[in-house]
């Protein structure tokens, strides 16, 4: 904290409470507040912790800040200590903080993002319940509805254009297959799909980073998207695989071991993204994050909570369907068995299942931000580190 003062400017420090770390006792962090606050009680502490950020003091000095940071982090918090600049003469305005240090540890990678122009000061990152993930989804989505929708709808149409022109070759040689040309046409079919199924991955690292950018305040497109997920496909698609692979065999021991596998690693994506994570390092990260426990309660527990938003997003995935249907429905009864208007009705839902898989998909990513920040005081300067 090198930092020249005069006594006419003396530094003063805010101290944050962004998290508990795994395993922290509360009673414990409530038992060592009250050393620090006397005139507060356990239960009004309790709740000021289940309302975490929590700001302890906005005038400390460095030597107070320290000696907090050292008598609190030894009790499980993690804190952040921060600089209040006092205005300077010829400006109206106060400097912003400037963030210290955070609970986070993880080493950054990529390329350092300060450089590059932002063109709004970012989105505050803070701790949000279900209904706000959603709403600000819904919100991203409508802002950014471009760059957010056409990043999912490339691997969907382009399957829907392939498997089209498999169709007609399938019906042009409908009378005349044989073994051989059988078996050609599967491994085409075969071949589409584990493309397809690349792609889709790619276009949710793309997502990802797409958001991610959205929150720094930076500008980006669906080619700069994709292009910066390019280093770290492998990654990814090697992650996912083993995922999905593991998953199947959970499914396979009555179900319900792949459900709780499947909630454990939804994060695991966002975390080769946005951390660098790969394979199974990148799976039990996921697994410490959706254990994370911010508040009481059954239903605000992490995977309650990821369950209630994957529902809702299947439900709007399902209006979203039925309203996609209607213009091919009336077609259809004006004029019937017509190819082409039995393709638009296909197109139609192939540009509905995009739509709502791009909402659920940014639920999810706000979703890691929002345990990040709670778990760990995850912020702006840490994201672009990342990125």
């Amino acid at each position: 904290m090198n930092r020249r003062t005069t006594p006419e400017d003396p530094v003063r420090m805010v101290v944050r409470l962004v998290a508990l770390r795994p395993g922290a006792s509360q009673e414990e962090l409530v038992r060592a507040l009250q050393r620090l606050y006397r005139r507060k009680s356990p239960d009004e502490l309790r709740r000021a912790l289940a309302r975490i950020p929590l700001t302890l003091t906005r005038s400390a000095t460095e030597e107070q800040a320290q000696k907090i940071r050292r008598f609190l982090e030894a009790r499980g918090a993690v804190l952040e200590i921060a600089y209040v600049t006092p205005p300077e003469p010829e400006r109206a305005e106060p400097t912003p903080v400037q963030p210290l240090s955070s609970g986070w540890t993880g080493p950054p990678h990529g390329v350092e993002r300060r450089t590059k122009p932002r063109i709004h000061p970012g989105i505050l990152l803070r701790p949000m319940g279900v209904g706000e993930i959603l709403d600000r989804s819904f919100r991203l989505l409508k802002d950014h509805f471009g760059v957010y929708f056409l990043i999912l709808l490339i691997p969907h149409a382009i399957a829907f254009l392939v498997g089209k022109v498999l169709q007609l070759l399938l019906q042009g040689a409908a009378g005349g297959i044989t073994l051989v040309s059988g078996l050609g046409v599967a491994a085409s079919i075969f071949l589409v799909v584990a493309v397809f199924l690349i792609l889709q991955i790619w276009a949710q690292g793309a997502l990802i980073h797409a958001v991610s950018e959205t929150y720094l305040g930076h500008r980006t497109s669906v080619g700069e998207a994709y292009g910066a997920m390019r280093p770290r496909l492998s990654r990814l698609l090697g992650t996912l695989f083993l995922m999905w692979f593991l998953v199947g065999l959970g499914t396979l021991l009555f179900i319900i071991p792949g459900i709780l596998l499947f909630m454990n690693w939804l994060m695991a994506d966002k975390v080769v993204v946005l951390e660098g994570g790969k394979g199974m390092q990148a799976l039990r990260r996921s697994k410490e994050l959706m254990k994370y426990r911010a508040e009481p309660g059954f239903w605000k527990g992490p995977r309650m909570k990821a369950g209630i938003i994957l529902l809702v997003g299947l439900l709007i995935g399902i209006g979203i369907r039925i309203l996609f249907q209607i213009p091919g429905a009336v077609l259809n009864l004006l004029i019937p068995d017509n190819f082409f208007i039995m393709t638009l009705n296909d197109a139609l839902q192939v540009m509905a299942e995009a739509l709502a898989t791009t909402y659920v998909a940014i639920a999810m990513i706000l979703y890691y931000y929002d345990i990040r920040i709670r778990r760990e005081g995850f912020d702006l300067k840490m994201m672009a580190q990342g990125l």
